[in-house]
């Protein structure tokens, strides 16, 4: 049972498109933008890096910005996936797609892979941004290594995060990207055609989730056309 009242929440999102299907010239970046009592980090849905906001912004103590760095506290105590949950996740954002009259997505091993995999190393490494957290690559750098564009025409990926402590429902956690038109936007984009959904359940998570028992959830999205 998620305790509403005590649940701090934390969602991102990030869309990044092939050169086969990127405009000419793309949108710019923007940085996060803090919402009490969440933070939610925002992008343009045609994007290929992730926020980088210009000067570090003041927080207050019970918000993270996608951009938190790790602490000197070492990894979490236990990191473990939940994929029962990220099953149940994944039905959820398909009877919501459903609703709003688009086509459910197909599950993606790929996908599913790549987003236990993120979520695991956030949690590990103490940190929340779409970015690889030991390597800094940028998600749309990262993503093809698990869901390749070559030999694809066209090919796109996106994601949404979210934590929450101490967790979530599949319901409560799609509420909260359809409560944030950009995160909206990713998902209930038109195009995906596949889905992969991963998430962990971490105990005392280190950095920017402040020793809490915490869920992080990554919901990776894609579409490849030959």
């Amino acid at each position: 049972m998620v305790r509403r009242t005590r649940s701090r929440w934390f969602i991102a999102l990030v869309s990044a498109l092939g050169a086969a299907v990127l405009p000419a010239a793309g949108a710019a970046d923007t940085g996060g933008i803090p919402v009490d009592p969440s933070c939610i980090s925002v992008l343009p849905a045609l994007t290929t890096t992730c926020p980088q906001p210009a000067s570090p912004q003041p927080q207050p103590a019970n918000v993270a910005s996608t951009q938190s760095s790790p602490s000197s506290q070492t990894g979490a105590a236990s990191v473990t996936a939940t994929p029962e949950l990220a099953r149940s996740l994944l039905v959820e954002v398909n009877r919501t797609r459903r609703a709003y009259g688009l086509r459910p997505l197909a599950y993606s091993a790929r996908l599913a892979s790549a987003a236990t995999e993120h979520s695991t190393a956030l949690a590990t490494a103490g940190m929340f941004t779409h970015n690889w957290p030991t390597t800094g690559r940028l998600f749309s750098s990262w993503i093809r290594s698990y869901y390749p564009a070559s030999g694809y025409r066209a090919w796109s990926a996106g994601e949404n995060l979210v934590w929450a402590s101490p967790g979530f429902t599949p319901a409560s956690a799609v509420q909260q990207w359809l409560d944030s038109p950009t995160h909206r936007r990713v998902l209930l984009t038109k195009s995906w055609r596949e889905l992969g959904i991963g998430v962990v359940s971490a105990v005392r998570a280190p950095g920017a989730y402040g020793g809490r028992d915490v869920q992080i959830a990554a919901a990776d999205f894609g579409f490849r056309s030959h």
